[in-house]
């Protein structure tokens, strides 16, 4: 697996981080984390640790589900094994498991222009994010969210990579779409790294673009910025 640093991208929205919630100097703690799905009763974090939901005040994990951002009450940890923890399973949210598409195999208009907020990091082999966008409250209609690899721009130094947006009319960037009716949504995903780093490479530079709205006075305007940060 190649090593890469951590990056945050910065966003507005609140989110579940990625932060440790196993704070073994304290019997008892509880945060959120990232974690692979072994069976819907145990989970292995992106720093080995393993923890077993013997209690659960949410819905059972589908076995459809492989990995998942928890909020969790650790309740104890095993003498024998300083890795194995016992939680109380207070919410989780599903993460995609996915990988860029390249930009030569993509039609621009499906993957759309509207506004969508990133928070980025690496954990477990994985690029990880959180993608916030504007969406209709109560809307069925399935936004599409993509990671795009620009592999005419990208060479051996360096993968130029972009968040994409499609909602179908249904968000933000739609003058004619009903502000009040206009709620924040998000989405987890995580990309395995080796899926798209060029095999060999020791070192590269991945930088990650993203289009979000401006504020003003701390209001939203429908005018967007191109944001940009990169792992090394």
């Amino acid at each position: 697996m190649k090593k890469i640093a951590r990056l945050v991208i910065t966003a507005a929205a609140v989110i579940l981080c990625a932060v440790s919630c196993l704070d073994t100097d304290s019997p008892i703690s509880t945060g959120t984390m990232i974690c692979d799905v072994l069976n819907p009763a145990r989970l292995e974090t992106d720093a080995g640790e393993f923890l077993n939901i013997t209690e659960n005040n949410f819905i059972p994990i589908p076995d459809s589900v492989k990995r998942v951002m928890i909020n969790c009450d650790v309740l104890k940890q095993h003498e024998d094994n300083e890795k194995e923890f016992d939680i109380r399973l207070l919410e989780f949210a599903p993460v995609t498991i996915t990988s860029p598409i390249p930009a030569s195999e993509t039609d621009a208009d499906e993957l759309g222009n509207d506004g969508v907020n990133i928070t980025a990091w690496n954990s477990g082999g994985y690029l990880n994010a959180f993608t916030s966008f504007t969406s209709i409250d109560g809307s069925k209609t399935e936004h599409a969210v993509n990671l795009v690899l620009d592999d005419t721009r990208s060479g051996k130094d360096t993968l130029y990579l972009k968040f994409t947006h499609n909602a179908f009319g249904e968000s933000f960037d739609n003058p004619d779409a009903d502000v009040s009716k206009l709620v924040n949504s998000g989405k987890y995903f995580s990309y395995d790294l080796d899926s798209f780093i060029p095999s060999g490479v020791q070192s590269i530079i991945l930088h990650i673009e993203y289009e979000w709205f401006i504020s003003q006075d701390n209001i939203m305007i429908r005018e967007k910025r191109l944001n940009s940060g990169y792992l090394k």
